[in-house]
């Protein structure tokens, strides 16, 4: 049920996306934490977009309670879904209960309680981590055959799986980066669990879990609006000298007007999340491929992913992150 292999180093950025941006000389990394923005070039992706231990969290009983409390509606409403989630969340919570709290335990082996501890820890460090893993195995699949026909200059085509793929890849994208994390910690500085008359603060590790299985959850909750709501994609085939770059935070949300958000998916395509409610649900009419000729608009998209992303920006040559004027 659970994968407890140790993975350090974990990707907020998928490799199998960040791969669209590999050229002759790897992937290009522009510091944008370093004074005069410093480039330099990763001949893999194995080391870009990650973080150590970035999906570190643990389930006890106030964690799970925070979460049950927030997601309270949802889960009365039988919504199958969050049935699936709060189950494992509380698999979760009860290991938690037996290892950390040894709540049950009446072994006095040494050994076994530290083993058992030990594969506890390892568990904190990559449960969320797998699950995102699983995401993206469910959509890689798809998102990689519609940017391989559609970067053709000749054909456009919707293979059918590329809306749900493109839509959910987007959501989690989006609540999956460094930058909305370390926002929602700053913003959410103090957590306090009421239950009865007491009255807990949460410790900064149950607050930080509490924030990084929220941002797992609400990707799949607003999925589940954008598609019910028919959101449409439009996606803009890049025929210009320049190439789109991508960032640490490739998912953008724009927050207002029809144009809900952005997403590079390779140097050559882009995704734009549109607020059209669509009459038909046949997911492939909710998808519009478009040509684009138009240097002035891939600049001033790159201008955007610049400016929204966290500390590091991608590209597939070392010249994407100049802003010439060559068309």
């Amino acid at each position: 049920m659970f994968n407890i292999e140790n993975k350090k180093k974990q990707h907020y950025v998928p490799q199998f996306y960040l791969n669209n941006w590999v050229g002759n000389d790897g992937i290009w990394v522009c510091n944008k934490l370093d004074e005069g923005r410093k480039v330099y070039n990763k001949k893999y992706t194995k080391d870009v977009g990650e973080k150590n231990y970035f999906y570190h969290a643990f389930v006890d009983d106030v964690v799970y309670d925070m979460l049950f409390y927030k997601y309270s509606k949802e889960i009365e409403s039988k919504d199958p879904l969050f049935q699936v989630i709060f189950s494992r969340l509380k698999t979760l919570q009860l290991i938690d209960e037996v290892i950390d709290k040894k709540v049950g335990v009446i072994t006095d082996d040494i050994d076994l309680i530290k083993n058992a501890e030990n594969l506890y820890d390892i568990l904190k460090n990559v449960n969320l981590e797998d699950w995102y893993s699983i995401m993206e195995g469910a959509v890689s699949e798809e998102i990689h055959k519609f940017t391989e026909i559609n970067t053709s200059i000749i054909r456009t085509m919707t293979p059918n799986g590329s809306y749900n793929a493109l839509l959910a890849f987007f959501c989690f994208q989006l609540f999956r980066t460094p930058k909305l994390l370390t926002r929602l910690q700053d913003e959410l500085n103090e957590l306090f669990l009421t239950r009865g008359s007491e009255c807990t603060k949460l410790t900064i590790e149950q607050k930080n879990s509490v924030i990084k299985y929220i941002m797992f959850i609400e990707s799949f909750t607003l999925a589940k609006k954008l598609h019910k709501e028919n959101y449409h994609i439009r996606i803009f085939k890049n025929h210009t000298k320049k190439r789109l770059i991508t960032s640490d935070a490739p998912a953008i949300s724009l927050g207002s007007g029809q144009i809900f958000g952005l997403l590079p998916l390779t140097p050559k395509l882009l995704m734009q999340v549109e607020t059209e409610n669509y009459k038909t649900h046949n997911d492939r009419e909710k998808i519009i491929v478009e040509d684009c000729f138009n240097y002035d608009f891939i600049s001033t998209t790159n201008s955007i992913i610049d400016s929204e992303s966290h500390n590091f920006l991608y590209a597939k040559n070392k010249n994407d992150f100049t802003k010439g004027k060559t068309k």
